[in-house]
C-alpha cells in the first residue's frame, strides 16, 4: 500500500492458502466506496479492510461435472464451462459506482458480476473471437459513469464495450503497431471524461482513445528510462487525471500526467521495500 506519490505505507499477505494469504497474485484488486479491498487470485476473491484485515472470501476452482478449470487450448472432447461463482484464472477485478464487482476470467472467457458479499449476480461471455466472446482476457475490465463496461483482450488485440448486463455494444480491433492498433493489450483504464487508456503491452506504450474508440494520443517506448516501458500491464487514472501504470519487466510503477509526461516512479525488485525516485 502506497500514497499517490509512491511512499510505502504498509503490506500484508504471504504465501499460502489460509485466509489472508495468497498463492498467485495475478488477478488484480479494487476498492469499493466503503473502504474495502477485493483481491482476485486463482479460484477465489478475498475481501479486506484497507489496513489488510481479512473479512471474507468466496469462489472455488471450476472443476464440476463437465466443467474444466483450464485454458481453452487445453480443453478438449467436451464443452468446458464453470458454473456461476466458480473461478478459473481471474485476471482482474473492478467495481462500479453501485459497488458491483466485475471479475474477468481468462480461464472461462467470461465476466462475472458479484455483490460485495460475494453473491454471484450474473455472467456473460464464452471462448471465441466473435462479437461478445473473449479470447484471452487480460487485466481488469473498466466501467464508466454511464455503466458501460470495457474489456481488453490479449489474444484478439481488441477492446469491446458492453452494457452491465453483458449486451455487446461495439469494439475496436486492429492488430499492429500504428496509431490505434494493438499488440497484446493487457490493461484498460478510464478518466472522469470517459476517455479510455490502454496498456498496449506488446508495443510498449499507452494509447488514449475517446469513448467511441477514436484515437487521441500515445506515449511510451521500449526501455527503462523515465516514461519508457517494458510490458505495461495494469493502469489506473486518478481524479486529477494522473496515470499510474505497472511497468512489469522494470519492476516499477510509473506515475504520468494526463499528457503522458513522467512525474515519478517507485521501483522494487525482490522482497525489499520499494525505492522512491522522482
Amino acid at each position: 500500500k502506497f500514497t499517490s506519490d509512491g511512499h510505502f505505507i504498509t503490506s500484508w499477505g504471504g504465501l499460502g492458502t489460509d485466509d489472508g494469504k495468497f498463492t498467485a497474485l495475478t488477478g488484480g484488486m479494487a476498492a469499493d466506496g466503503n473502504g474495502h479491498l477485493y483481491v482476485a487470485e486463482e479460484g477465489r476473491i478475498q475481501k479486506f479492510t484497507t489496513d489488510g484485515k481479512f473479512i471474507r472470501k468466496w469462489g472455488q476452482y471450476g472443476d464440476g461435472n463437465g466443467e474444466f478449470g483450464c485454458s481453452p487450448g487445453n480443453c478438449t472432447i467436451q464443452q468446458w464451462r464453470c458454473t456461476a461463482g466458480q473461478l478459473s484464472m481471474p485476471t482482474g477485478i473492478t467495481i462500479d459506482q453501485d459497488d458491483v464487482l466485475y471479475v474477468t476470467e481468462s480461464g472461462n472467457s467470461r465476466i462475472q458480476k458479484f455483490n460485495t458479499d460475494g453473491q454471484p449476480l450474473s455472467f456473460w461471455g464464452e471462448w471465441g473471437r466473435q462479437d461478445g466472446h473473449f479470447w484471452e482476457l487480460a487485466g481488469s475490465a473498466a466501467v464508466d459513469n454511464d455503466k458501460i463496461v470495457y474489456t481488453a483482450e490479449y489474444g484478439s488485440d481488441r477492446i469491446q464495450k458492453f452494457t452491465t448486463n453483458g449486451d455487446f455494444l461495439a469494439k475496436w480491433s486492429n492488430s499492429g503497431t500504428g496509431e490505434g492498433k494493438f499488440k497484446k493489450p493487457r490493461g484498460i483504464g478510464l478518466d472522469s471524461s470517459g476517455n479510455v487508456y490502454v496498456s498496449d503491452s506488446g508495443n510498449q506504450r499507452i494509447q488514449k482513445f475517446g469513448p467511441e474508440g477514436i484515437f487521441i494520443a500515445e506515449w511510451g517506448s521500449l526501455g527503462e528510462a523515465d516514461g519508457q516501458l517494458q510490458w505495461p500491464s495494469g493502469i489506473k487514472i486518478d481524479a486529477q487525471g494522473n496515470i499510474y501504470v505497472a511497468d512489469t519487466w522494470s519492476d516499477r510503477i510509473q506515475k504520468l500526467d494526463g499528457n503522458g509526461n513522467f512525474i515519478l516512479q517507485w521501483v522494487c525488485s525482490g522482497k525489499r521495500r520499494p525505492e522512491w525516485r522522482q
